[in-house]
């Protein structure tokens, strides 16, 4: 007798609460084993998760700025002042894209589309800041930006 345990693996996970069949005749893979293993599968296999996404973020940085300057007069001579604004905050929004896919294995590409508005500052009594960390030139009043992925993905466990 030929027991379908045995001759299909691909049934063995999905029919081991069920006893052996007691009839002479062989059971087919397409039999209730295989049809119940099929349905349990995601229609995706695991492990790939391409995506494509739309994000907002909000973005905020506490920082200090120092600003050093020569003045050079033929008739006083030159001197160096240096004036510091300590504490400014800003904040500004960004609206987000991006595609991430999956090559081959564990080898995936992507980018991230990015578009940066509405810059503002604590008030600033000494000096305007040039640069906003995170954001970029102050006086700018939008950004746009793009980033280009290549990596390896490494799993932390097995995937069937």
């Amino acid at each position: 007798r030929d027991n379908p345990r045995s001759r299909f693996p691909q049934c063995r996970a999905a029919c081991r609460d069920r006893p052996a069949p007691t009839s002479p005749r062989p059971v087919s893979p397409r039999s209730r084993c295989a049809s119940r293993t099929r349905r349990a599968r995601p229609p995706l296999a695991r492990g790939c998760r391409n995506m494509f996404f739309l994000g907002f973020r909000y973005g905020h940085s506490n920082f200090d700025e120092t600003v050093n300057y020569t003045f050079t007069d033929p008739d006083f001579g030159s001197f160096q002042r240096s004036v510091t604004t300590s504490q400014i905050g800003a904040s500004w929004a960004e609206l987000t894209s991006g595609l991430r896919v999956k090559i081959w294995k564990g080898l995936w590409m992507g980018y991230t589309i990015r578009f940066k508005f509405g810059a503002s500052t604590s008030a600033t009594p000494g000096v305007v800041p040039f640069d906003i960390p995170g954001y970029g030139l102050a006086d700018t009043k939008t950004y746009w930006g793009i980033n280009y992925l290549v990596f390896w993905r490494f799993p932390l466990r097995k995937v069937n």
